[in-house]
């Protein structure tokens, strides 16, 4: 970078900066943002128009579909649509970020990168990554990173009464069990997935590749476990305990924040004395489930 632009750029970013982004940017940027994630950009996801709300779910009864006669045709004006409301409340989250004045400048100088789309890059980026841990580990009972929101696992919990909710560890029979328990109108209409962490996947690999005979309830290619009872796996890194939701991936939604704040603070008493700047990003989320009826879930024997 030429000495009159990284001395234009430092000049720039050397003054505080405060962006609240209009809605179309704002969504934007977290589309970008939620892209970053592995699996968040998979889900369902819902821009808020306020940060109390709701998702307006419609429903159709099954088997609606007719034979068509010609003129004798009747007319059916019968209601077939059913709706109903999810109500959201959006959660503020920040995220800042301290960088000392020396490492802006021979990061500028060095790499000859726009310092501004660097630092919002990697806020994207760190962001991304902490909203899918909370997406699905979230717990307002617990404490510390984890208390900002109910997450996934919590909310499919809950949701997933009677059958639909199975206990134990987690096995081939237990998957088994999950898929019986969905109604059969629900399971016909979607793309159903096992959502779990690493290690149980693993377990389960371990599980049908261990066997005597072959596994016709489950595809094993090239040593790896694709499939079980004939639906698919998402594994979700940030899933650390032994949970299992069965559910169609766009039914587990973000409600995805209207605003967008992008602060720059680099003047001022304490900037000074750090000789540092700090960029600050604000947004909202919330964690809710589209259809309820469409959740199963496997947890741990309850003591």
């Amino acid at each position: 970078m030429e000495n009159q632009t990284l001395l234009k750029q430092m000049d720039a970013i050397t003054k505080n900066q405060n962006i609240a982004l209009p809605a179309d940017d704002a969504r934007q940027f977290m589309s970008d943002m939620v892209s970053r994630a592995s699996t968040l950009p998979k889900l369902g996801k819902h821009f808020a128009k306020s940060d109390v709300g709701q998702i307006d779910a419609l429903n159709i009864a099954p088997r609606q579909t007719k034979l068509h006669q010609g003129l004798a045709t009747a007319v059916d004006i019968a209601d077939k649509v059913t709706s109903r409301a999810v109500e959201f409340v959006v959660r503020n989250l920040y995220l800042d970020l301290w960088l000392e004045r020396d490492t802006i400048y021979y990061t500028a100088q060095s790499r000859g990168q726009d310092i501004d789309q660097a630092v919002a890059q990697m806020l994207q980026q760190r962001f991304a990554a902490d909203v899918q841990d909370l997406a699905f580990n979230g717990d307002e009972a617990g404490t510390g990173f984890i208390a900002m929101n109910d997450g996934f696992l919590k909310l499919a919990a809950a949701a997933a009464t009677g059958a639909r909710n199975v206990e134990g560890e987690v096995t081939m029979a237990k998957l088994a069990e999950l898929v019986g328990s969905i109604p059969a109108d629900q399971i016909a209409v979607g793309d159903y997935k096992f959502i779990l962490g690493r290690a149980s996947y693993l377990k389960l690999q371990a599980e049908v590749a261990n066997r005597t005979s072959a596994a016709g309830d489950a595809a094993l290619i090239n040593g790896t476990l694709t499939a079980a009872h004939g639906f698919g796996f998402e594994v979700v890194d940030h899933i650390t305990s032994s949970e299992v939701i069965f559910t169609p991936l766009e039914n587990l939604v973000t409600v995805l924040g209207r605003q967008v704040g992008l602060n720059r603070v680099a003047e001022g008493v304490e900037p000074t004395i750090k000789q540092a700047i700090m960029y600050f990003l604000l947004s909202g989320v919330d964690f809710v489930i589209r259809t309820p009826q469409a959740v199963a879930y496997l947890g741990p024997v309850t003591p």
